[in-house]
């Protein structure tokens, strides 16, 4: 090992490589397990897809909204019995989630209900949107 530091020159580049040999397979690894999801507003509809496949949820169908309330910048758009129509938890960035729902308030009246709950020792807010009838 020591011979191979020496042809490369110091022992930074060593650690350069080694770390690009250990980061890399991960990065690949991560892009590929992650999948690409888009996320269209429509007048009357949510539509999410993926490669795979498409849902179509229409506003009349949502009943409430729940940020931050079974995980971390986790978004479940749930129907009139508490089932998940959907969930979205983007990982890069979590700010998308306050324009999806900003948007779905413009087609759908809610009360909003404001709390706390701790992840890993720190309190995030959680909010629940419920449908106004």
């Amino acid at each position: 090992m020591a011979d191979a530091a020496n042809i490369l020159g110091s022992a930074k580049a060593t650690g350069f490589l080694i770390g690009l040999a250990v980061l890399a397979p991960f990065l690949i690894l991560l892009t590929v397990l992650m999948p690409k999801v888009k996320v269209e507003l429509g007048p009357d509809k949510l539509t999410i897809s993926d490669k795979n496949n498409q849902k179509v949820i229409f506003y009349n169908e949502i009943y409430a909204l729940q940020l931050n309330v079974s995980n971390l910048n986790k978004l479940d758009i749930l129907g009139e019995q508490n089932n998940v129509l959907a969930h979205m938890q983007p990982q890069s960035k979590p700010e998308i989630l306050t324009q999806i729902i900003n948007e779905i308030s413009n087609h759908v009246m809610f009360t909003k209900l404001k709390g706390r709950k701790k992840y890993f020792g720190n309190s995030i807010e959680t909010t629940i949107y419920t449908k106004k009838f």
